[in-house]
C-alpha cells in the first residue's frame, strides 16, 4: 500500500510540473517528496506548515515553489532566499536547480535547525541554510545573482530588503499571490531608492488547480540612495514607499 501510495504522488507530482513547463530526474522528484514527507512528519512539533494533505501540499508547496524556475533556469551562480520556513521555494530550488549555489535565510531556530538537518539528510551540497534576517546578511551573501521570497512580506519589503543582497545586474523573484494596487504603489516608489527598478509581473494560475500566483521581477541597476539596509523590521513596520 505504501508503494502504491508514493507511485500515485509521483505520478501526481510529475502531472503538475509537466503543466508547469518542467521535467526533472526521478532522483529529483524522489527528493523533493522525501523533503515534503519530513515536512509533514515534524510539523507537530515545529509548526512549518497549516496545510497537511499531502496532495494539497505537493501542490500549494512544491509545485508552487517550482513556478519560479522557468524564470531562473538559465542563471549559473549564486541565489538567496529570504524567509525559508519549511523550505519553500529555497529547498524545492536547490532540489530542482542543482548547478546554482542556494542561501537560504530563516530566522526561527526550530526551522532552521530542521532545514539544515534535511540540507544534510538530502546531500545538497551546494546549499546552505543561515539563522539570520535578511539584514543580517548583507555581509555573509557577498552579492546575490537572484534573491527569492515566497509569501514572506509585501512587496515594497521584498524589493527593499533584496537591494543590499544583489550584484548590481542581479534580480529579485518575489512570489505572491494576488497583489493589492496599494501594494504595489508602494513597492513602484521605493524602487528607486533601493537603486531597483521593475522588470515584469506574471500572472498564472496553480496546475490542476484555481489558485492566482503572481511572480514580479525587480533588477537590481545601481546604488540605493538611502543607506541599506535598514534596522531590523523597519522595512515592514515603515515602508519606504507610503
Amino acid at each position: 500500500m505504501k508503494h502504491q501510495q508514493a507511485s500515485s504522488d509521483t505520478d501526481y507530482l510529475r502531472e503538475c510540473i509537466s503543466a508547469i513547463g518542467l521535467q526533472l530526474e526521478p532522483s529529483q522528484e524522489s527528493d523533493l517528496l522525501s523533503h515534503l514527507g519530513a515536512v509533514l512528519k515534524h510539523n507537530s512539533r515545529t509548526n512549518l506548515t497549516a496545510i497537511t494533505e499531502p496532495r494539497d501540499a505537493i501542490r500549494l508547496h512544491i509545485v508552487d515553489s517550482l513556478c519560479v524556475v522557468p524564470y531562473i533556469k538559465n542563471y549559473q551562480n549564486r541565489l538567496m532566499d529570504i524567509g525559508s520556513g519549511a523550505g519553500y521555494p529555497g529547498m524545492a530550488i536547490a532540489i530542482a536547480c542543482p548547478w546554482l549555489d542556494v542561501t537560504m535565510l530563516e530566522s526561527n531556530n526550530k526551522k532552521h535547525r530542521f532545514l539544515t538537518q534535511e540540507i544534510q539528510r538530502l546531500d545538497l551540497s551546494r546549499a546552505v541554510a543561515l539563522n539570520l534576517r535578511a539584514e543580517e546578511a548583507c555581509d555573509i551573501a557577498g552579492g546575490m545573482e537572484i534573491v527569492t521570497a515566497r509569501a514572506v512580506a509585501a512587496l515594497v519589503a521584498l524589493v527593499e530588503l533584496s537591494a543590499p543582497l544583489l550584484v548590481e545586474g542581479g534580480e529579485l523573484y518575489a512570489m505572491k499571490g494576488r497583489t493589492q494596487s496599494a501594494e504595489i504603489d508602494e513597492a513602484m516608489r521605493a524602487a528607486p531608492q533601493c537603486g531597483m527598478s521593475f522588470q515584469s509581473r506574471h500572472a498564472y494560475t496553480l496546475p490542476l488547480g484555481s489558485e492566482c500566483r503572481e511572480i514580479w521581477i525587480f533588477k537590481k541597476v545601481g546604488p540605493p540612495s538611502i543607506p541599506l539596509p535598514r534596522r531590523s523590521g523597519r522595512a515592514q513596520t515603515r515602508p519606504l514607499g507610503r
